[in-house]
């Protein structure tokens, strides 16, 4: 852990000749030096993940003021609950608050301005569901449009349709012995728009009791988590608070949580029974229901996920 703690390090001003003079790997702990004004300022430090505003509460509650916690990016109402608590923090965005008697440093990033991508024709709720099935399984393109069919749980003229609307928008080569997607960027970009218009706005996700923990819900073979929980499994970052689980049938005999501290909703899957969804497809599925959401903490997860998956140069709104 020590090697990464400079990722936080670095987020600081040169001038503060910010270092770590002592730092304990099982505590994930340890003491951090700043020169201001000539003067060396040390101070508790502390890793910990930051979900909620109940986990800033609990970190002032165990550390106290004095110690500086560093997290993974704050959202802004992350950060406002922090200032509000008289917190002090560095994250990985560089948003940073120290404050003592003779240290004063307030480091906001500067807001960014989203770029929005040009958008094509609107994707139909069966190009969707095909192009789902094509960015799941790469080697789906070489194969006949039956078979595309049956993965995508299209019919065969809707393939054919997705064919014309990727080879229309140039997201498709022209070569049939060897079909590429082109512009990757963009199709997924537009692909997010489309499944928050045309599947997730229009399917029927059904509310089912909410489990004691989301791990002890009886997950079949074809069985696939999206959300929140699909975002936790591929960053560890996320503790979820709304669970969305496709399958085939809804799963039944789990423990029962005995209040609602989450939401558990059921839905079938869009795709074809037969699809195999690679780790990109569940980041791409993830991706699209948190942002979706409109929460804020779902978007920085999904930039995460980008970051790490996708690698689209934005995100849609």
């Amino acid at each position: 852990m020590r090697g990464h703690i400079s990722e936080w390090i670095k987020q600081l001003p040169d001038d503060l000749n910010a270092t770590v003079v002592q730092w304990d790997d099982g505590s994930q702990s340890g003491v951090l030096s700043l020169q201001l004004d000539g003067m060396e300022h040390k101070f508790k430090c502390q890793f910990k993940h930051i979900h909620r505003k109940e986990s800033l509460v609990s970190f002032q509650q165990s550390v106290g003021l004095d110690t500086v916690l560093l997290c993974g990016a704050l959202s802004d109402f992350l950060v406002a609950q922090s200032k509000a608590l008289s917190l002090n923090f560095i994250d990985l965005k560089g948003k940073a608050r120290i404050v003592r008697k003779g240290c004063y440093i307030l480091i906001q990033s500067p807001p960014e301005v989203p770029i929005q991508l040009s958008v094509s024709a609107s994707m139909t709720p069966g190009v969707v569901r095909c192009v789902f099935a094509l960015y799941a399984e790469s080697s789906l393109l070489q194969s006949s449009y039956q078979h595309i069919a049956e993965k995508s749980g299209v019919s065969l003229g809707m393939v054919a349709k997705t064919m014309t609307y990727l080879k229309t928008n140039q997201y498709l080569s022209n070569t049939k012995s060897n079909r590429r997607l082109l512009n990757l960027d963009q199709l997924l970009y537009e692909w997010l728009l489309g499944y928050k218009r045309c599947i997730v706005e229009k399917s029927q996700r059904i509310r089912l009791p909410t489990p004691k923990r989301w791990e002890d819900i009886p997950v079949t073979p074809d069985a696939t988590w999206g959300g929140e929980v699909s975002a936790c499994q591929l960053t560890e970052y996320l503790i979820p608070q709304e669970l969305l689980l496709f399958s085939e049938t809804a799963p039944k005999n789990y423990p029962i949580a005995p209040d609602n501290v989450m939401t558990f909703l059921w839905s079938k899957p869009f795709w074809g029974k037969t699809l195999v969804l690679s780790e990109l497809a569940k980041a791409l599925l993830a991706t699209g229901d948190l942002i979706a959401s409109q929460d804020g903490r779902n978007r920085e997860v999904a930039e995460l996920l980008n970051e790490k998956y996708l690698n689209i140069k934005t995100l849609p709104l």
